[in-house]
Formats: structure tokens, sequence, C-alpha cells
């Protein structure tokens, strides 16, 4: 590794949702990104071609363009719907082909390939986001013996079930790319140890939030707030889940359907939901709302009497788990919902597997404030642990920088809490 002080840093990151973030990785790189920024003088990222610029103090957001109906964009859709069409016949296929098509995609494009060789030429070290453009990446690197850091947000092969040849050829792309890194960076133990297995050793840093945002006291009465934002929630307590159009999520939504047909009895609490787990619509005890903003989210976290996480599988930690402990949440859930975490059961939540148990459980934590106010309390305590400014300091290790000490990190923590109270005052003020 160059001994040569880093002073311009290129992340890459292959989808064109940076400067709009709603899914976890776009939400992950922003907070890497704002969190490196506070020692780095210049970051560029590049995103997707063709989308547009930004740019904020000493981070600029750029997209090559690239001319995606030229000729060779025609002839590489066309072969590879025919490969696509080879594998369908080898077995059942769904959308897992884009794992494949983003590996090869980035060669069509001459633009683009002069624009990631450009942004190398002019950095310092460089983070790849998911292994896609490693190929791309890695000739340049070799000559200059920069940094390079792969955050493969997932071991990608192991999501293929469809196709054995698809599930083949990806892994070759993924390993070979992942092994030419100065260092690879995992998001859990589990894809961890199946580096490991192919002879990749990783450094684990867990999907993380911004607990102060999410544990910030909300600004005068949620529920009146959601009311002027077109949100009437019932009168009665309600039980509260969020989850994007992951299929453990949309499981999760059939379970708490269960959940709510049986419980109608009197006293018993209304269900909401939230985010693309489930589409908008209302049932006499249940809502669910679709997606929501993060003001909304913030306010239905602090009106909810419990956030339920009753997920079946996953992989990684769930960041919806740990926005809703910071918030201050009394959360129940199962083993999967709270997963890699090392929580306590009836310390910061209480876990139960077994949905028949779920109403028991949750007419007792409606009834006992006390142990409510005490899950709460210790979730947001444990949660602040798992805040982004303090997991993602490994990034400097890794680039070999200094970490934050605990002045600058006590000054980042009071200025962004400062910055949050004044805005959610406007925001929730101004509505």
């Amino acid at each position: 590794m160059s001994s040569k002080r880093i002073k311009r840093l290129a992340v890459f990151y292959p989808f064109g949702d940076f400067n709009n973030p709603k899914c976890g990785a776009a939400i992950r790189v922003n907070y890497m990104v704002k969190l490196l920024s506070s020692k780095i003088e210049e970051i560029r990222v590049m995103q997707r071609w063709n989308k547009p610029f930004s740019k904020m103090d000493n981070v600029r957001v750029e997209s090559p363009f690239v001319k995606e109906e030229s000729i060779p964009s025609r002839i590489f859709d066309k072969t590879f719907r025919g490969l696509s069409r080879l594998l369908k016949n080898e077995s059942r296929f769904n959308s897992e082909e884009m794992f494949l098509r983003q590996f090869l995609e980035p060669y069509v494009f001459p633009e683009f390939k002069r624009s990631v060789q450009e942004l190398l030429h002019w950095s310092d070290a460089v983070i790849l986001e998911f292994p896609f453009w490693g190929r791309l990446i890695e000739k340049e690197i070799r000559k200059d013996k920069k940094p390079y850091i792969i955050t493969d947000h997932d071991f990608l092969s192991s999501h293929i079930n469809f196709s054995p040849t698809l599930k083949h050829l990806v892994k070759n792309f993924e390993i070979k790319t992942l092994k030419n890194a100065t260092h690879v960076v995992s998001v859990s133990e589990t894809d961890s140890s199946l580096f490991y297995d192919q002879g990749i050793p990783s450094q684990v840093i867990a999907n993380s939030t911004d607990c102060i945002f999410w544990g910030q006291e909300f600004p005068g009465d949620p529920k009146l707030y959601l009311k002027k934002r077109g949100i009437t929630l019932p009168d009665n307590p309600f039980c509260f889940f969020v989850g994007g159009s992951h299929n453990p999520n949309k499981i999760a939504v059939k379970d708490i359907l269960y959940l709510s047909s049986l419980m109608n009895e009197e006293g018993d609490p209304s269900f909401v939901l939230a985010g693309t787990c489930s589409t908008p619509g209302k049932t006499s005890n249940l809502i669910s709302l679709g997606r929501v903003d993060s003001e909304i989210l913030l306010a239905l976290y602090k009106a909810c009497d419990i956030v339920l996480v009753p997920l079946k599988a996953g992989s990684g930690s769930s960041v919806k788990t740990i926005e809703a402990m910071a918030a201050g949440g009394s959360v129940i859930g199962t083993t999967v919902g709270f997963r890699t975490l090392g929580l306590e059961n009836g310390r910061q939540v209480i876990i139960e597997n077994d949905i028949e148990n779920y109403p028991g459980l949750i007419r007792m934590l409606l009834k006992n404030t006390s142990l409510r106010q005490s899950l709460g309390h210790e979730a947001k305590i444990w949660a602040f642990q798992m805040d982004y400014r303090r997991i993602f300091q490994t990034y400097f290790n890794l680039l070999g920088l200094p970490a934050m000490d605990n002045k600058e990190l006590a000054r980042m923590e009071e200025i962004d809490r400062e910055n949050f109270s004044i805005n959610m005052k406007k925001h929730v003020i101004g509505v």
C-alpha cells in the first residue's frame, strides 16, 4: 500500500440513487461519504451513468454521460437477452440475471470507461461499493498501488437459486474481483464467513444508521403532525411495522395481517404498516401507508406503542430494527429480526419466534407501561453504539488514516444534533 497522504478519494457506486437515497445501500454509502469527508480534502462519487451531478462542500457526485442507444449497446442488449433465454431453458429464472448484467455492462460504453480512468488517475485511494465495476478499476489500480477497498453488501452469488450456470458465472466474477482489493469489507459475520471460505479475508463493518436523527425528541405531538400530513392514526394504541419490498418483509406483513385477525377483542391495538412492503390500504384494525419520508417515519416511531419485527429470513443486521430502538421504541421481534445484534431478551427487546404467542405478549406489554418505558430506554442506550459515526470509523483505519478521537466525535455528534433539532422544528412548524 502507498504511504502517500490521502487527500483525494474516489468512491464508485453502481446505482443511480446516491442523491436521493431510499434503499439501504444508498443510505449506507451516503453515511460513509459524510463521515470520511470530515478528514479527506476532496471526495468524488461516481454513480451510474446519465444521472444528475451535485456538489456539497468537499463532496462532488458525478455521473458520466453515455449513449445508451448506441449500436454496441443494442448489440449487448440483444446478446444478453439471448443468454437469459438460454439460462431460462436450464431452469426457472427471475431477475437474478441482473447481477451478471451489472458485471458485463460497463464494458459496453467507452465513455464510461474513460470517465472511470480519469477519476482513478485523479484519486489517492478508491472505495468500490459492490464488485460490479471492479474489473475496470483493478487494471488501473495495479499500476499505482493505491489503497483499494471493496464493500460487498451481500455475497451476491449466494442469492442466486434458479440457475447453476448463472450462479457459477456471477461467483467467478465476484471472487476474482474481491481478491484484487487491498481490503474487502463485508456487512455481516455471515457474509464474512462465506468470503473466508473462498479465500477472501474481510473486515466486518455492519450496516448502521443515524441514531442521533432517530433518537431526537419530536417537536410537538407526533399524531397531530401526522394528521396535518394527511395521516389519521387510530385512537387506540397501535403496533407498527416498516419495511421495503424485500421478500422477508412481505412475509412479515402476511404474519401481521394474520395477527390483526386474531386481535379483535376490546382493548386490542390496531396495526400500522409503512414502506413498500405493502400496498396502501385499510381494514377495520389495520392501516397500510406505503412509502413515507423520514420525518413521517420518525413521527410514527414516536407515536406507536409497540414496534414489531417478526422477520423469518434475512442476512446482515436490520437497519430498521436499529432505527426503532434508537427512537426509543418498545420492540417485539424474532431472532432473525434481531440477528447479529447480540440483544438480551427482556432487557432491550422482547424476542419471540412464534407468531401465535404475539397476541399475549402485545396485550401484556400494553398493560405494563413501566416495562415499555424500560425497554425503550435500554434500547436507545444500546442503539447509540450502533450509530454510523462510530461503526464506520473502521474505514479511516483501512485507508491508513487516524480515526476520530472522542473529542472530534463528540463535536460532530453535537453539531448534527443541533442541526437536526433546528431543521425538524422548522419542518413541523411549516406543516
